[in-house]
């Protein structure tokens, strides 16, 4: 089973946060809390920024995140894109590119660089 946890950047840092998400409710204009267990403390973050962890890791063994930008390569194809969760599972949205990220990742080479809050003009079209 993988792990269950969650990432936010804190509104009064700016840093990243992991942990478990706390009050976050969508609907309503409300900043979700991380339950940071090194810390043992509740950090308010922006909602913009939360992500859950996907349970994988990329190439370089850095965790993957919803909202990461990837870079996927494998023999026929590269391509940048972002981690989403949609239909109960993870994907990457990639021009000409779909499925699984876990199918994705077992048949690409796949590295994280970047996420959509910090570097979102790592989508635009080139």
């Amino acid at each position: 089973m993988r792990e269950v946890k969650f990432r936010g950047r804190s509104l009064s840092t700016g840093e990243w946060v992991y942990g478990s998400l706390i009050n976050y409710d969508p609907t309503r204009n409300i900043n979700p809390d991380i339950y940071d267990p090194k810390t043992s403390q509740y950090i308010a973050v922006d909602a913009r920024s939360v992500g859950q962890y996907t349970g994988l890791e990329d190439k370089n063994g850095v965790e993957t995140y919803e909202g990461d930008i990837i870079r996927v390569t494998d023999d026929d194809f590269s391509g940048v894109g972002s981690i989403v969760y949609e239909y109960c599972y993870f994907t990457a949205h990639i021009h000409n590119a779909g499925g699984t990220l876990v199918a994705m990742m077992e048949a690409a080479e796949v590295q994280v660089i970047g996420n959509i809050s910090e570097n979102p003009e790592l989508l635009e079209a080139k």
